[in-house]
């Protein structure tokens, strides 16, 4: 799953559940100048939906085991996670520019 893809299906989800009929969703590389879509099909979504739906049994459980690897440059709790102190090190990144935006669309 691309980084974004899960973020982007989840609102797909959001969407179609409020009425709306979503037909795609895009990544937009502004750096690169190219726009990538993200699969919004049935399956997918629904595989994100379980996704989601694990995360919050398992934060509502207080089930907070690391998983350390390449996640942890990225995650907003590395400064307190014992595991992603060897991965990366608060103060020494700098914030990477923004290069994309995200986008779902929808008809009217």
């Amino acid at each position: 799953m691309a980084a974004h893809d899960l973020q982007l299906q989840v609102y797909t989800d959001a969407g179609r559940r409020e009425g709306l009929d979503v037909r795609g969703a895009y990544v937009h590389d502004l750096g690169a100048t190219r726009r990538e879509p993200v699969d919004v099909d049935r399956t997918s979504v629904a595989s994100a939906e379980q996704v989601v739906t694990a995360a919050a049994v398992r934060i509502r459980a207080r089930d907070y085991a690391p998983n350390p690897g390449a996640r942890c440059r990225s995650c907003e709790v590395r400064t307190l996670c014992a595991s992603a102190l060897g991965l990366s090190r608060p103060g020494r990144e700098q914030p990477a520019a923004q290069t994309e935006k995200t986008f779902i669309t929808s008809s009217p």
